[in-house]
């Protein structure tokens, strides 16, 4: 008996079984990605010296890392980049990466902040 609730409840399954394939193919990569992000991100202290250097505003630092932030999210959650495989894997991987600096600003503000 196909009732419309079955369907539906099939649907999900399959759906929710496609998801989670998807999810153990790429969970090692993205992982990697954010753990190295994290890192970056919670280094960044150590690199602000020299780029002081070469930028002596520290707000173009800021609007240089938010430009490449909101680029590469543009690229990311597009519709269009998701026909050619490979970008968007590699798109995936630094979008992962720019996920893991930010959280590791974020937990940095907190380490300063107290």
């Amino acid at each position: 008996m196909q009732t419309r609730l079955f369907r539906i409840i099939q649907q999900l399954f399959a759906s929710a079984t496609r998801k989670f394939k998807r999810f153990q193919t790429n969970f090692a990569e993205i992982f990697v990605a954010l753990f190295s992000g994290f890192l970056l991100g919670n280094t960044f202290g150590m690199f602000l010296t020299p780029i002081r250097e070469v930028i002596p505003w520290d707000g173009a630092t800021i609007l240089i890392g938010l430009i490449v932030c909101e680029v590469l999210g543009k690229y990311v959650y597009q519709r269009a980049n998701k026909k050619s495989k490979v970008s968007f894997q590699i798109l995936k991987f630094l979008n992962s990466c720019k996920i893991g600096i930010l959280f590791g600003f974020f937990v940095d503000a907190f380490k300063v902040g107290s």
